[in-house]
Parts: C-alpha cells; sequence; structure tokens
C-alpha cells in the first residue's frame, strides 16, 4: 500500500476516533429525596477524572422525586457524586453508577 495511502487512513482513523470520543451520551434518571431536608444541588464527577458535571442546581424537596438529565462524557458510568443539603452538609457518593437506573435515591 502506498506510503500516502496508509497516511490518508490513518489520519481518517484518528479524526473518527477522536470525534467519537468527544461526543456525549445523555443520562436520564430521577432522584428521590429521602433525607429529612432539601436537595440544594447535585453535582458529578467522572470516576476516572474530568470536568464537574452539574445534574441538579434547582432544590429537590424532602419526599419529592425529580427528573434529571445528565450530558456525560461518552461510555462514560460511574461517577463520584457530591450531593449538598439546605443546611449545608454534603452527601458524598463515590463511584456512583447511573448508566440504566430509573431512580437515584438519596438518604
Amino acid at each position: 500500500m502506498p506510503t500516502k495511502l496508509k497516511l490518508a487512513l490513518v489520519s481518517a482513523l484518528a479524526l473518527a476516533l477522536g470525534s467519537a470520543a468527544a461526543t456525549a451520551d445523555t443520562l436520564n434518571f430521577a432522584v428521590s429525596n429521602k433525607t429529612s431536608e432539601a436537595i440544594k444541588s447535585i453535582k458529578a464527577v467522572p470516576r476516572a477524572g474530568g470536568k464537574e458535571i452539574d445534574i441538579s442546581s434547582e432544590a429537590i424537596d424532602v419526599g419529592a422525586t425529580s427528573p434529571v438529565t445528565l450530558a456525560a462524557p461518552a461510555s462514560t458510568c460511574v461517577f463520584n457524586l457530591t450531593i449538598k443539603l439546605a443546611s449545608g452538609r454534603v452527601i458524598s457518593k463515590p463511584d456512583t453508577f447511573l448508566c440504566h437506573i430509573e431512580t437515584l435515591v438519596v438518604q
């Protein structure tokens, strides 16, 4: 195979893989607040590292269930969650699997 053709194929493959890696997956699920106070925010960081993502920046009242959407990096399912409650208390949920779940229960 000629060198220019090999280079073109390698470049095309790298471009395709780079584009695929840059896409995001949309994860839709509900958050059920089983704590004794309102949830003020939920942040997620991919376990493998990366940028912090807001899952919910609107309050979720005690006993309420709220739908949320997470634009996750492609093929990322496990996150470290930080949940802030109305009192300022923080709940950490490391290694939380968020793909294919219906409801995330916060207790």
